[in-house]
């Protein structure tokens, strides 16, 4: 596919935002062609760490009404191996592979797409395709795959084939490997005593009361720690581990625990610590000094990651230079214009009377 010469051409103005906070081993100017060179897991809570279809048919529009009978012509059409192939064709290799990889994940592949074929005839059965609200969301829908399909061939187009490569890698680690470490950890535990949503302050009291009881008997050494959390605690993954939280990032840790844990000294308790999740009583352990990562030992991670980070300088780049060549302009002004015509125009029957009424 050959692309104008205004984006391959681009300029180095475009890429002078995203190179100010890149930190990437590789010249983009070289990587478009321009010359040559010589954009955490989530954890459970109480963890110590920090488009709808119309709901009438616009006028004009024959739209069935009994959902389970065709209101048009129904054709039951064999699905054919060209279909599956043109599917298969414009996915990626690896997903391509695993789809044919057996037998079981194949047929599952099939039953999607003869499914899929099944409602789409349902859809046009019932004149779907001629109401204009669905076809504005159709074409809006296409519109996106030409989007997204433009950047990506461009993109394709401009990362070499090896990149990166061996030296690149090595450089990017060489520049980046003050962030390259396996950050400071400390053991815990924890017994934790979570707020219900929308909790009241007297539900909170309450709940503070309770993590000091369980507090006194901790330190009147009449209940062990990991007896406590599988008693009381409602941090269920640490909870079957004796309230063990494992090797915590350091620099993870809300605030409220994390200066709390690191003043006690090790195998002790803390008092009941209170935060926006509930009351936590946590128990320190070792503390493990940061460590620097090897290169061969991150090399594998490091080349997703520079071409991720590639990726996203490239498309932030195209479309940099397609607002300077095919500028869609609005006056600010306008926009905001715009916005209050909308929230006028689009409000609720009732919204409407309120915001006219004095």
């Amino acid at each position: 596919m050959k692309f104008k010469p205004l984006i391959i051409a681009l300029t180095a103005a475009a890429f002078i935002a995203t190179l100010g906070q890149s930190t990437l081993a590789f010249s983009l100017k070289e990587l478009l062609g321009m010359e040559d060179e010589g954009t955490t897991a989530e954890q459970p809570e109480g963890g110590l760490m920090e488009n709808p279809a119309p709901e009438t048919p616009a006028a004009g529009a024959e739209t069935g009404q009994n959902w389970g009978k065709p209101s048009g012509a129904v054709t039951n059409a064999p699905f054919e191996l060209s279909g599956l192939q043109r599917v298969l064709e414009n996915v990626d290799s690896s997903q391509r592979a695993a789809v044919l990889a057996d037998e079981a994940t194949f047929k599952r592949f099939v039953q999607r797409e003869t499914d899929a074929a099944s409602l789409l005839q349902a859809a046009k059965a019932n004149n779907l395709h001629q109401d204009p609200d669905v076809t504005f969301l159709m074409q809006r829908g296409s519109e996106n795959i030409l989007r997204e399909v433009y950047l990506n061939r461009l993109v394709t187009s401009k990362v070499p084939a090896g990149f990166p490569t061996e030296e690149q890698m090595r450089q990017y680690f060489e520049q980046n490997k003050a962030k390259l470490v396996i950050p400071e950890r400390v053991q815990a535990w924890q017994v934790f005593f979570p707020f219900e949503k929308n909790a009241d302050a007297k539900a909170k009291a309450a709940v503070g009361q309770r993590a000091d009881s369980v507090a006194r008997d901790l330190a009147q050494n009449k209940i062990t720690f990991a007896e406590a959390a599988q008693k009381f605690s409602g941090h269920e993954a640490s909870r079957q581990k004796g309230g063990d939280m494992g090797l915590v990032s350091v620099s993870d840790l809300k605030p409220e625990i994390k200066q709390a844990l690191l003043a006690l000294p090790e195998g002790q308790v803390s008092s009941p610590l209170k935060t926006d999740a509930g009351v936590h009583i946590v128990k320190r352990g070792a503390k493990t000094a940061a460590q620097p990562l090897e290169y061969e030992a991150i090399k594998d991670q490091i080349r997703p990651l520079m071409l991720k980070q590639a990726t996203a300088q490239l498309r932030n780049a195209i479309l940099e230079q397609a607002r300077k060549t095919y500028p869609v302009e609005v006056d600010a002004k306008k926009i905001e214009e715009f916005r209050l015509r909308l929230r006028t125009d689009l409000a609720p029957a009732s919204g409407k009377a309120a915001s006219a009424a004095p």
